[in-house]
């Protein structure tokens, strides 16, 4: 494949994942809303989910998550850890430090090995990882909806079509149970639905 018609497809691949994930939560807090409602007033406990064709694809259903702790305030929580239970504090450096040390105050010499370059001294315990390389990819501001206006236009076939030429022996794929619907902080708590001129919406 042509550099030019892989940076193309890698692109616009791009773009409509981004574009599918911000349909999906949208729609799936709905559905759990929804489904919630239905549960509530009729005693629904699952959906089925079927195709045009009336074949069966998946199941929705509606339960409710345990609670769990979590912390609101790192510095109460670990005054009191301290106070009954002061061989499970350690000490830590503090993140905004070490963003700025890392970002503005250390060098790496030959061997990998991080070095304050005010003093010239190697720190112990950090090190340089080896350079590689990285794409980038940088959407120009209404290059997204470029792509989706594109693509409703079916002026992407060429692009997409392939992807979509699967090998038979894929047909047999089986999934477990959980990953009918695949997991999302959507389906527990409701989210503000993101603006995105993606495909259209």
């Amino acid at each position: 494949m042509a550099l030019k018609e892989l940076s193309t497809r890698v692109a616009v691949l791009t773009a409509l994942r981004d574009a599918i994930d911000i349909v999906i939560d949208s729609e799936r807090v709905v559905l759990t809303s929804e489904l919630t409602d239905a549960n509530q007033a009729l005693g629904v406990k699952q959906l089925d989910i079927t195709l045009p064709n009336g074949e069966k694809v998946a199941s929705a259903s509606i339960g409710n998550s345990e609670p769990k702790p979590f912390v609101t305030n790192e510095a109460a929580f670990t005054r009191w850890v301290a106070e009954n239970f002061p061989t499970e504090v350690m000490q830590t450096v503090r993140p905004t430090f070490k963003k700025v040390l890392f970002e503005s105050t250390l060098a790496v010499n030959p061997q990998g090995e991080a070095v304050y370059i005010k003093t010239g001294e190697v720190i112990d315990g950090v090190v340089f990882s080896a350079s590689a390389a990285r794409l980038t990819l940088r959407f120009k501001k209404d290059g997204r909806e470029l792509v989706a206006e594109a693509f409703n236009r079916g002026e992407l076939e060429q692009v997409i079509r392939p992807l979509f030429s699967l090998p038979a022996e894929l047909k047999s794929v089986e999934y477990l149970p959980d990953e009918n619907l695949g997991d999302s902080i959507a389906a527990n708590e409701a989210l503000e639905p993101q603006s995105s001129g993606a495909l259209g919406g």
